[in-house]
């Protein structure tokens, strides 16, 4: 059994750390803040962020709270949309729809890779 660390020894019975599967279920919790991480090969940015902009209402009603977007360095067409979302099981249920799939080719995307985040810590230097 490993030994309680100096802020787990602080709290009471009480105040324990809940189970991971807790905090899995409670994916549609408003307080939470969950994140959207896609990198993705476009054949034509121009095409892919026309798109994209069309896109932004059927994805702010999914639950998209605002977005970055960012290219590699050293290839403008391998582009990095990441975006805060108010539910990643909603988020999950957008990007694998059909209806996005669609979407996708239409925007010229090659091969998408998604990465659903949650937010452990967040700082400022």
């Amino acid at each position: 059994m490993m030994s309680k660390q100096p802020a787990e020894a602080q709290m009471g019975e009480k105040e324990a750390v809940q189970p991971l599967e807790a905090e899995c279920d409670d994916l549609d919790n408003k307080d939470s803040v969950d994140y959207v991480l896609i990198i993705h090969d476009v054949e034509d940015y121009g095409r892919w962020k026309e798109v994209f902009n069309a896109a932004s209402s059927i994805r702010r009603d999914a639950g998209e709270i605002d977005y970055k977007l960012l290219h590699e360095q050293s290839d403008e067409r391998k582009i990095v949309h990441f975006s805060r979302w108010h539910s990643l099981k909603k988020a999950r249920l957008f990007f694998e729809s059909g209806k996005l799939a669609d979407i996708r080719r239409l925007a010229g995307v090659k091969a998408p890779q998604f990465l659903y985040l949650q937010r452990i810590e967040q700082g400022a230097l």
